[in-house]
């Protein structure tokens, strides 16, 4: 693999890097871990874990199977760090697709080794690191398949969405985001072979997952891919007073809810209390049936749904973008080169960069469908974001940390040129 004296420079500074966070701090096993681990005894008989969708669980029990309990954390964790030094490359070039300047690429994509607070992540027991790496790739195999589309590249995207999806199931936005680019791309061009090959990792995708979500609800009883989504809607339906027990017709599960009421009050802001309610109830009783309580809750009172993701989206402005793991403060270093940002500074960004896109658009008369694709996922991310979880949405939003500093990377571009015009979206 022959590097461009930038690669090469990028390069030695990430590798140094990734190797003191692996020697100096190694693996890192936060709240979440525990659970991938376990899960992987569900696989390794052949069943469905309610909790976890496979890729992760997998990985780590291949891990611990081969290496022993003793060496599998830093096995996983330095094939997280080559994992994510490969997507360097693949980063630099979609920065060089997107922004021909060969100088904006070099600092976009040295941003996107060194910074810690990204870096950092493959040293967790967490899907985080794979998350940012498979959008990495994701994007850059897009790119070639809208350009030249062939069957090789077509199944290249499939495995990337699927590994995706299986690894977290919030990826499940990225399909819509998809479907809506090939039907601009249809509308736009008609172009049937092309479109064959670029609908094909949709369909093939797609299909998987609904024959994994129809095998999870054949055990547990809900058309879905893991528990977790029920788990977070109970959470957040009993932290902002939204349950309906009225009409609930297991008495086993009302006398349960209503002594909860009676004890902790109607909504409670009380995480651990929470959490504790949430996962004893999703343990006790079906999911079918907690499910059913929630969405009716939810039905019943619309108005107060839609309060509470208001809430929810006010709540994740205030938190940082970087700093969102209580296990690892960056608090001095981002102080000091001012990268303790708010997620509030990520909604501003991107409505200047939806505000300036659409002004390039009308202008130009045209569709820059690699930015649309940008806009589109990350806005995507953050949605799913909020209205699915009640917390971390830092970490939930960092699987779309390259798209935003691509985006951002065209956006600087502005400083060059006398009018947005002069912008080269993609």
């Amino acid at each position: 693999m022959k590097l461009s004296k930038d690669l090469k420079v990028i390069y030695l500074l990430s590798i140094i890097c990734s190797l003191l966070l692996i020697v100096c701090w190694g693996g890192q096993i936060t709240y979440d871990g525990p659970s991938y681990i376990t899960a992987w005894n569900s696989f390794s008989q052949g069943n469905i874990d309610v909790l976890r969708t496979p890729i992760y669980p997998i990985y780590l029990g291949i891990i611990k199977t081969l290496f022993g309990e003793s060496s599998f954390q830093i096995i996983v964790i330095c094939i997280q760090h080559l994992i994510f030094l490969l997507s360097i490359r693949y980063f630099y070039k979609v920065a060089l697709f997107v922004n021909p300047s060969k100088n904006a690429a070099f600092w976009l994509t040295l941003l996107y080794a060194v910074l810690l607070p990204i870096s950092s992540l493959s040293n967790y027991i967490l899907t985080e690191s794979f998350a940012i790496s498979g959008m990495v790739f994701l994007c850059y195999f897009l790119i070639r398949l809208f350009k030249s589309p062939t069957i090789l590249l077509a199944s290249i995207c499939s495995f990337i969405l699927l590994f995706l999806i299986f690894l977290r199931p919030s990826f499940i936005y990225i399909f819509p985001v998809l479907l809506l680019l090939l039907l601009i791309i249809i509308l736009r061009y008609k172009l049937s072979k092309i479109i064959f090959y670029q609908i094909l990792p949709l369909f093939v995708s797609i299909t998987c997952i609904l024959i994994y979500m129809k095998a999870f609800e054949k055990r547990y009883g809900v058309f879905a891919l893991s528990s977790v989504s029920t788990i977070n809607q109970y959470y957040m339906a009993r932290q902002y007073g939204l349950l309906n027990i009225e009409e609930i017709s297991n008495k086993s599960l009302r006398n349960d809810l209503l002594e909860s009421f009676e004890k902790n009050g109607i909504r409670t802001e009380d995480a651990d209390l929470l959490w504790d309610e949430a996962n004893e109830m999703c343990d006790k009783y079906q999911l079918k049936e907690i499910n059913e309580v929630i969405y009716q809750s939810y039905k019943t009172n619309k108005i107060g749904y839609i309060k509470s993701i208001v809430g929810r989206l006010y709540r994740s402005s205030q938190n940082c973008i970087f700093t969102y793991n209580p296990s690892f403060k960056f608090s001095a270093f981002t102080d000091i080169l001012g990268l303790n940002l708010k997620i509030n500074f990520l909604y501003l960004f991107l409505i200047i960069y939806t505000c300036i896109l659409t002004f390039w658009i009308f202008a130009k008369k045209t569709l820059p469908l690699l930015s649309i694709l940008f806009l589109l996922i990350g806005i995507s991310n953050i949605t799913v974001a909020i209205v699915g979880a009640q917390a971390d949405w830092g970490r939930l939003i960092l699987p779309s940390m390259p798209l935003y500093l691509l985006m951002f990377g065209q956006i600087c571009g502005m400083f060059n040129v006398k009018s947005p015009l002069k912008i080269e979206f993609k």
